[in-house]
């Protein structure tokens, strides 16, 4: 009951410290959470709780990663914002947590000019009503885009880039040097095989 209470207590700093862009305090809360989590035989076998915490460590980890970029503001750091959150808006998070993740989406691609992306993100929400005006805009200067191929493509999947840098595998598509984890939705490019997976804590990288 203890260790539940912990777990339950971690849970909830994280996500406190989550809606306060605190993103590493975050971080350091949800793998205190993950530690509980992994010494309840009931929890992994049922997985999805450990898992929702790989997905809550993989998006603190994309958000502490744009706050840096942040700093900078370059060209391409704005591009890499715009993309890395757009992967953030599609993780299976709590309602509030994605549209957290959706309204950061739609101001990146719309300032790294990613119309398509930012269109995406907007009909993909189930709050998509919220951002009519914006969608508007996206579809208006999508259409007068004079370079639209110039926008990254992919499959916006789990599969679909590294959960560790961020960087997008070919085509949206697998890359041959990636490593996947035995338990959690975890794909790493240039992984190790045969390590414990440093998202689920639990799981093998193969």
């Amino acid at each position: 009951k203890k260790k539940k209470k912990k777990k339950i207590q971690c849970l909830r700093n994280a996500m406190t410290k989550l809606e306060k862009s605190r993103f590493p305090d975050a971080i350091k809360r949800l793998e205190a959470a993950r530690f509980y989590l992994i010494e309840d035989a009931t929890m992994v076998a049922k997985k999805t709780p450990l898992i929702q915490v790989t997905h809550y460590i993989l998006c603190c980890r994309i958000l502490a990663e744009v706050k840096q970029l942040e700093k900078d503001r370059f060209e391409d750091d704005v591009k890499k914002c715009a993309v890395i959150t757009f992967l953030a808006s599609k993780l299976p998070l709590q309602k509030k947590h994605v549209l957290q993740c959706v309204k950061l989406g739609v101001r990146w691609c719309m300032e790294a000019c990613y119309y398509t992306l930012a269109k995406h993100i907007i009909e993909s929400s189930t709050d998509s009503e919220t951002f009519d005006d914006q969608l508007e805009q996206c579809i208006a200067s999508a259409a007068s885009d004079v370079s639209p191929s110039s926008e990254p493509y992919f499959s916006a999947t789990d599969q679909s880039f590294c959960w560790k840098t961020f960087a997008l595998f070919a085509d949206g598509g697998a890359d041959t040097t990636q490593t996947t984890c035995t338990y959690c939705p975890a794909v790493i490019s240039g992984g190790t095989p045969g390590t414990t997976c440093e998202f689920c804590d639990y799981g093998e990288t193969e």
